[in-house]
């Protein structure tokens, strides 16, 4: 197991990790019952273009989670976890999760997620995020925003 930073000149891996976002968004749509999640229709090129920082969680040199986020002086922000399919319930999520906040220097991270996904709502709260507020933003989904701090 290694994680390691993704950098913006690596471009043996962006396709693999866009096939697994789309992967793990379907499985969190099935799950929440609500197929139109943003991840599932973004665009390969959309992907690409983003200007998020990335941790990757390989495994037997493959690529099975990333941690997409976002930093200014004082916050962090996470877009997007994924974790493949086949590897939930493993610690990937955690490990990506809390090798992100070891290694950022911040004063509020915050992250958003379906107010249905209990699973990833457990793995927030674990590593010390509360929620902070919900909010409707389509008929059918409701967004969960959490916030953790560090003194």
């Amino acid at each position: 197991m290694t994680i390691r930073k993704l950098q913006n000149d690596d471009l043996s891996e962006p396709k693999e990790i866009f096939d697994l976002q789309l992967r793990s968004y379907q499985k969190e749509a099935d799950l929440i019952q609500f197929q139109d999640l943003p991840p599932l229709r973004e665009t390969l090129e959309h992907f690409l273009a983003a200007n998020d920082q990335v941790y990757v969680y390989l495994k037997n040199c493959s690529v099975v989670g990333a941690i997409f986020f976002s930093q200014d002086s004082l916050r962090v922000t996470i877009n997007k976890m994924i974790v493949d399919p086949h590897h939930f319930r493993q610690g990937i999520g955690r490990s990506l999760l809390m090798h992100l906040l070891k290694n950022s220097s911040f004063t509020t991270c915050h992250v958003s997620t379906s107010a249905k996904n209990i699973p990833a709502l457990q793995l927030y709260r674990s590593c010390g995020f509360l929620i902070t507020k919900t909010e409707v933003v389509e008929e059918k989904l409701e967004l969960a925003h959490l916030e953790t701090h560090k003194e």
